[in-house]
Protein backbone atom coordinates (compact mmCIF):
# COMPACT_ATOMS: atom_id res chain seq x y z
CA UNK A 1 0.00 0.00 0.00
CA UNK A 2 1.31 3.18 -0.99
CA UNK A 3 0.03 6.52 1.02
CA UNK A 4 0.57 9.63 -1.12
CA UNK A 5 -0.08 13.43 -0.10
CA UNK A 6 1.68 16.35 1.66
CA UNK A 7 1.79 16.51 5.03
CA UNK A 8 1.31 20.68 6.56
CA UNK A 9 2.42 21.51 10.07
CA UNK A 10 -0.09 23.47 11.98
CA UNK A 11 0.99 25.74 13.93
CA UNK A 12 -0.74 27.42 17.23
CA UNK A 13 -0.12 30.68 17.78
CA UNK A 14 -0.61 32.14 21.54
CA UNK A 15 -2.03 35.70 20.64
CA UNK A 16 -1.23 36.50 24.12
CA UNK A 17 2.48 35.57 23.93
CA UNK A 18 3.92 39.25 23.46
CA UNK A 19 1.28 40.85 26.40
CA UNK A 20 2.78 42.89 29.42
CA UNK A 21 2.23 40.97 32.38
CA UNK A 22 0.94 42.67 35.58
CA UNK A 23 2.25 40.89 38.85
CA UNK A 24 0.16 41.40 42.74
CA UNK A 25 2.89 40.60 45.16
CA UNK A 26 0.65 40.85 48.26
CA UNK A 27 -2.25 38.13 46.82
CA UNK A 28 0.82 36.50 44.14
CA UNK A 29 -1.03 35.82 41.12
CA UNK A 30 0.03 37.09 37.59
CA UNK A 31 -2.03 37.85 34.56
CA UNK A 32 -1.39 39.10 31.01
CA UNK A 33 -2.67 42.00 28.99
CA UNK A 34 -2.61 43.74 25.49
CA UNK A 35 0.05 45.78 25.13
CA UNK A 36 -1.92 48.88 24.02
CA UNK A 37 -3.90 48.46 27.63
CA UNK A 38 -3.50 50.29 30.65
CA UNK A 39 -3.62 49.23 34.12
CA UNK A 40 -5.33 51.54 37.38
CA UNK A 41 -4.08 49.79 40.60
CA UNK A 42 -5.44 51.53 43.59
CA UNK A 43 -4.69 49.30 46.26
CA UNK A 44 -3.22 45.57 45.91
CA UNK A 45 -6.45 44.91 46.78
CA UNK A 46 -8.45 46.18 43.52
CA UNK A 47 -6.56 46.66 40.04
CA UNK A 48 -8.56 47.50 36.57
CA UNK A 49 -7.26 47.11 33.19
CA UNK A 50 -8.95 49.35 30.56
CA UNK A 51 -8.55 49.62 26.79
CA UNK A 52 -6.32 52.33 25.65
CA UNK A 53 -4.26 54.64 27.05
CA UNK A 54 -5.33 55.95 30.78
CA UNK A 55 -4.26 58.92 32.63
CA UNK A 56 -5.20 59.60 35.93
CA UNK A 57 -6.62 63.27 35.26
CA UNK A 58 -8.94 61.89 33.41
CA UNK A 59 -12.22 59.65 34.24
CA UNK A 60 -12.14 56.24 35.06
CA UNK A 61 -12.96 54.75 31.30
CA UNK A 62 -16.24 52.52 31.65
CA UNK A 63 -14.82 49.60 29.63
CA UNK A 64 -12.57 47.90 31.47
CA UNK A 65 -11.77 44.24 33.40
CA UNK A 66 -10.87 44.03 36.84
CA UNK A 67 -9.50 41.93 39.71
CA UNK A 68 -11.07 42.35 43.22
CA UNK A 69 -10.13 40.49 46.33
CA UNK A 70 -13.40 40.49 48.94
CA UNK A 71 -13.32 38.73 52.39
CA UNK A 72 -16.07 36.26 52.59
CA UNK A 73 -14.83 34.24 55.74
CA UNK A 74 -15.34 30.64 56.23
CA UNK A 75 -18.69 30.41 54.17
CA UNK A 76 -18.99 28.53 51.20
CA UNK A 77 -18.90 30.28 48.10
CA UNK A 78 -22.30 29.46 46.91
CA UNK A 79 -23.89 30.94 50.79
CA UNK A 80 -21.68 34.07 50.26
CA UNK A 81 -22.75 34.35 46.61
CA UNK A 82 -26.52 34.20 47.88
CA UNK A 83 -25.82 36.45 50.95
CA UNK A 84 -24.73 38.80 48.32
CA UNK A 85 -28.03 38.62 46.30
CA UNK A 86 -25.33 37.18 43.09
CA UNK A 87 -27.50 34.19 42.67
CA UNK A 88 -30.73 33.82 40.30
CA UNK A 89 -33.60 33.26 43.67
CA UNK A 90 -37.33 33.50 42.69
CA UNK A 91 -38.03 37.28 42.81
CA UNK A 92 -34.44 38.70 41.70
CA UNK A 93 -33.85 38.51 37.55
CA UNK A 94 -34.36 34.70 37.69
CA UNK A 95 -33.90 33.59 33.89
CA UNK A 96 -31.84 36.85 33.00
CA UNK A 97 -28.92 35.63 35.19
CA UNK A 98 -26.72 32.50 33.70
CA UNK A 99 -24.62 30.64 36.07
CA UNK A 100 -21.73 28.99 34.77
CA UNK A 101 -19.15 26.90 36.75
CA UNK A 102 -15.33 27.15 35.86
CA UNK A 103 -11.88 27.06 36.44
CA UNK A 104 -9.71 29.58 36.66
CA UNK A 105 -5.80 29.23 37.64
CA UNK A 106 -6.28 25.91 38.66
CA UNK A 107 -9.38 27.04 40.91
CA UNK A 108 -12.69 26.01 40.81
CA UNK A 109 -14.86 29.24 41.19
CA UNK A 110 -18.59 30.36 39.29
CA UNK A 111 -19.25 32.98 36.61
CA UNK A 112 -22.41 34.71 36.94
CA UNK A 113 -23.48 36.51 33.41
CA UNK A 114 -26.12 39.51 34.09
CA UNK A 115 -27.99 41.53 30.59
CA UNK A 116 -26.51 44.40 32.23
CA UNK A 117 -24.89 46.62 29.33
CA UNK A 118 -25.09 44.02 26.95
CA UNK A 119 -23.87 41.16 29.18
CA UNK A 120 -21.71 42.09 32.39
CA UNK A 121 -19.71 38.75 32.95
CA UNK A 122 -18.44 38.36 36.67
CA UNK A 123 -16.25 35.51 38.10
CA UNK A 124 -15.88 34.64 41.66
CA UNK A 125 -12.93 32.22 42.84
CA UNK A 126 -13.01 30.76 46.91
CA UNK A 127 -9.11 31.69 48.11
CA UNK A 128 -9.51 30.79 51.50
CA UNK A 129 -11.17 33.18 53.23
CA UNK A 130 -10.95 35.56 50.24
CA UNK A 131 -13.42 35.99 46.96
CA UNK A 132 -11.42 36.38 44.19
CA UNK A 133 -14.16 38.62 42.20
CA UNK A 134 -12.83 38.82 38.13
CA UNK A 135 -15.02 41.39 36.47
CA UNK A 136 -15.51 42.79 32.86
CA UNK A 137 -17.20 45.70 32.03
CA UNK A 138 -18.11 47.06 28.66
CA UNK A 139 -20.24 49.48 28.76
CA UNK A 140 -21.32 51.86 25.47
CA UNK A 141 -19.59 49.69 23.00
CA UNK A 142 -21.18 48.52 20.17
CA UNK A 143 -22.07 45.20 19.15
CA UNK A 144 -18.60 44.08 17.20
CA UNK A 145 -16.38 46.11 20.09
CA UNK A 146 -18.61 44.05 22.64
CA UNK A 147 -17.92 40.80 21.11
CA UNK A 148 -13.67 41.43 20.59
CA UNK A 149 -13.53 42.72 24.18
CA UNK A 150 -15.22 39.12 24.86
CA UNK A 151 -12.49 37.57 23.59
CA UNK A 152 -9.93 39.77 25.30
CA UNK A 153 -11.61 38.62 28.54
CA UNK A 154 -11.04 35.32 27.96
CA UNK A 155 -7.52 35.68 27.01
CA UNK A 156 -6.77 37.33 29.58
CA UNK A 157 -8.21 34.70 31.88
CA UNK A 158 -6.20 32.04 30.13
CA UNK A 159 -3.10 33.76 31.34
CA UNK A 160 -4.00 33.80 35.00
CA UNK A 161 -1.71 32.30 37.09
CA UNK A 162 -1.11 31.97 40.86
CA UNK A 163 2.27 32.53 42.23
CA UNK A 164 4.42 32.39 45.16
CA UNK A 165 6.90 34.72 46.18
CA UNK A 166 9.84 33.90 43.98
CA UNK A 167 7.20 34.55 41.15
CA UNK A 168 6.92 30.61 40.28
CA UNK A 169 3.16 29.09 39.72
CA UNK A 170 2.02 26.91 42.18
CA UNK A 171 -0.86 24.35 42.61
CA UNK A 172 -4.16 24.95 44.34
CA UNK A 173 -2.88 22.96 47.61
CA UNK A 174 0.17 25.07 47.82
CA UNK A 175 -2.44 28.53 47.40
CA UNK A 176 -4.30 27.44 50.13
CA UNK A 177 -1.30 28.68 52.44
CA UNK A 178 -0.49 31.82 50.88
CA UNK A 179 -4.10 33.84 51.01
Amino acid sequence: VTITGTLSPTFSTDLTANWKTYTNIKYLFSVKYPNDWSILESKPEYVRFFKGTYKATEPIPETYISFLLKEKGDISLASWLLAQGLLPTVGNLQGNIQKEELSVGGISGVKITTPINGGQATIYLPIGKNILQISSVFMGESQTDYNSLVKIFDQILSTFKFIDQNNNSVTKTQLQGFV
